[in-house]
């Protein structure tokens, strides 16, 4: 009986433990190989396309510069097609400006005009502060003279002060220096 039980034992050890070593040392093997790493190498050559793809897009620049007119004004020479390499400072265009222009010598005119309206005042209001002193004409033309040339009466004498300008001619004056018409356009930095 015992023997019995010990064949009994021993056929079921058999029968379950010997398959599940035997798959064991199996894995084992399987996993080694496995372990070593294998590549496949090939070297791609250009094969005929077998369908082309149109796809939608845009191009734009990596960087841009925005330019903007000081004045208004027609292009009258081009020197830079859009996209060309430029240099800081160099000459890109030159635009024609005859409303600017037109300004300007109409700021030249009236400049002109209040000089010699301040000239006539001073000399104006000198013979007047010498004629009082001869009592040729009254104080109070000597004050008008005196208010259009744009200073004060004299305490005593005549002065020889030169007036200040009317503000009329120190407005065309202004405008006339600032209305200097500026028909060149250059590039402030360098790229495309």
């Amino acid at each position: 009986m015992i023997a019995v039980a010990l064949a009994a034992v021993g056929g079921a050890f058999a029968f379950g433990a010997l398959p599940r070593l035997r798959a064991r040392d199996t894995v084992r093997d399987e996993t080694i190989q496995l372990a070593v790493p294998s590549v496949s190498v090939i070297h791609p050559e250009r094969a005929a396309p077998e369908q082309e793809i149109v796809l939608p897009g845009n191009v734009v620049a990596y960087g841009d510069t925005p330019l903007f007119a000081r004045t208004s004004g027609y292009v009258k020479q081009w020197y830079v097609d859009i996209g060309a390499r430029v240099k800081q400072g160099q000459l890109l265009a030159v635009i024609a400006t005859p409303e600017v222009d037109q300004q300007l010598q109409q700021a030249r005119g009236t400049l002109a005009a209040g000089q010699a309206n301040l000239r006539l005042a001073e000399e104006t209001a000198q013979r007047f502060t010498e004629l009082r002193a001869t009592r040729a004409v009254s104080q109070q033309d000597v004050d008008t003279a005196m208010a259009r040339c744009g200073r004060t009466r004299p305490r005593s004498g005549p002065s020889r002060r030169p007036c200040a300008s009317s503000s009329s001619c120190k407005r065309s004056s202004r405008s006339a220096r600032r209305s200097t018409a500026s028909s060149r356009c250059a590039t402030s930095t360098s790229g495309i």
